[in-house]
């Protein structure tokens, strides 16, 4: 299931969107802040979001903590943040069913993509 989300993220790049892709499932934890750190308020937006040279592509990790709270007004915020500044947004979850509720709180859920993936996307892609 892992290339799911990279092959995603290829295919919109190749299209010329800009991309935002956010683990919000994985429970791997990265040296990086992300999202599991910004719903904890442990950091700011700015520090949990990673962005390429060219400004096409977010990166939103899982982070430090362990646990990540669905229900922290800062997820929804983010969310709706990147569905309005990207054209694309990728969310990665465990369950189908926890990616289709961050998903169902956007604004502009047409530009959100869920997937069910273990495993955290690459930087690299």
């Amino acid at each position: 299931a892992r290339y799911r989300a990279d092959d995603l993220l290829v295919t919109l790049q190749k299209r010329g969107k800009r991309v935002a892709v956010v683990d919000a499932g994985s429970g791997i934890r990265t040296e990086a802040a992300g999202i599991s750190d910004l719903a904890a308020g442990h950091v700011s937006f700015a520090d949990a979001i990673q962005f390429d040279e060219k400004n096409t592509l977010a990166i939103v990790s899982w982070g430090r903590s362990a646990a990540l709270d669905l229900d922290a007004p800062s997820v929804c915020i983010l969310l709706k943040a990147l569905s309005a500044l990207y054209d694309a947004v990728i969310v990665v979850g465990d369950r189908s069913s926890d990616a289709n509720r961050l998903a169902s709180r956007l604004s502009m859920p047409e530009v959100v993509h869920t997937i069910t993936d273990p495993l955290p996307l690459s930087a690299a892609a």
